[in-house]
């Protein structure tokens, strides 16, 4: 059931198109419209989802969606037209999103995956790629070391502190040695599942899971302790859902509905977040970003977005510090950017349209 009637009747006649077609949606909110249309190219991995529990309240907050829905990827269904007074043209802000001179590009690295959907490094600097039902290793000469054949398609990378790659598939996680041989594959998180994370820690390995919206914790050994309780449920419309542990055993979640990265201590308790809802650079944009995060060595993170497919770089407490690569170095339909910290402050991002790893480093006098 959906529950329009609190909408003003300007804000419907954007809104209500969408609503008629929703059917993988999301819970229920207190403070703004968050929803994934059915259509949604990203919503197709989610599966079917009950609609039972689907409500929509209406705030000032949320009064700006129909602005940010183009932002998110959505259309309206064909034949229902849009005013031109609720039209928001986003040439603009993919304009303003101007990389910055600190930053540019310094290689990048081509990948044999028809579908490449993940990339990670190790802490010796090593890089990973996953995609075609497959892992592999890549030197540094950028050419293949070793390859892992896997019984899916793997949707999430990470790599731990002992060079063990914990591979996320559709309802459970593959493990894989530093040799690429696979070693063992976890417990499933039951049939609703879609992993989009997985983020080894110091002593546990944390699973972000879209499809329950949850955040799985693991021992290293493949043994579910449980799940992140955070204060209110995370919120993720589309199948992004990402995660990055920190040095100290905590976590960082994206909370992609909420638009905002939120730290987690070891014990499970949120300690922060930040992050905010924004149409300038500084923020995040659409129905759900950052898409994906990466924490880097000296504790400043580099975020991915969707919609205005680009990449940004932020301070430890959260405070935005340049656009490393603007929506004018990607494709326009690019989606699904992964990020990996490299070495020397490099950010390596995945770009699957291209189907290749493309490294952005610091200019040498950059701040």
């Amino acid at each position: 059931m959906v529950d329009d009637s609190s909408i003003p009747a300007g804000v419907a006649t954007v809104v209500r198109p969408w609503m008629r077609r929703l059917g993988a949606g999301t819970q229920p909110l207190s403070d703004g419209l968050h929803f994934c249309p059915q259509w949604s190219p990203a919503a197709r991995g989610l599966g079917s989802i009950s609609r039972s529990e689907l409500r929509f309240r209406f705030s000032p907050r949320s009064f700006a969606l129909p602005l940010l829905l183009a932002l998110a990827g959505c259309e309206p269904p064909p034949g229902q037209d849009v005013p031109d007074a609720y039209r928001y043209d986003i040439t603009s802000l993919r304009d303003a999103s101007v990389a910055s001179t600190n930053w540019s590009e310094a290689s990048q690295i081509p990948l044999s995956f028809r579908d490449p959907r993940a990339i990670a490094t190790g802490a010796d600097g090593a890089t990973y790629a996953a995609g075609d039902r497959a892992i592999v290793a890549i030197g540094p000469d950028g050419k293949e070391i070793w390859r892992c054949r896997l019984e899916e398609e793997p949707g999430a990378l990470g790599v731990g502190p002992d060079g063990s790659l914990y591979a996320g598939l559709r309802h459970h996680v593959a493990v894989v040695d530093s040799a690429g041989k696979l070693t063992s594959e976890w417990v499933s998180l039951g049939e609703r599942s879609v992993i989009t994370s997985v983020a080894p820690g110091k002593d546990r390995v944390w699973v972000a899971d879209a499809g329950s919206r949850k955040v799985a914790i693991f021992d290293p050994g493949g043994r579910l302790l449980g799940y992140l309780e955070p204060p209110e449920p995370f919120v993720a419309p589309s199948p992004f859902f990402d995660l990055a542990a920190d040095t100290g055993g905590g976590v960082w979640v994206v909370n992609p509905g909420c638009l905002r990265v939120e730290h987690y201590s070891a014990e499970g308790k949120r300690t922060g977040h930040w992050g905010r809802p924004s149409m300038e650079p500084s923020g995040f944009a659409g129905c759900c970003n950052p898409i994906h995060v990466a924490l880097m060595g000296d504790g400043t993170f580099a975020t991915a977005e969707k919609g205005i497919p680009r990449v940004k770089a932020y301070a430890a407490d959260g405070t935005f510090l340049d656009i490393i690569a603007g929506p004018g170095l990607f494709a326009e339909d690019t989606h699904g950017l992964d990020l990996a910290a490299g070495r020397a402050g490099a950010i390596l991002v995945l770009d699957r349209e291209r189907r290749c790893i493309r490294v952005f480093t610091p200019r040498e006098n950059s701040p």
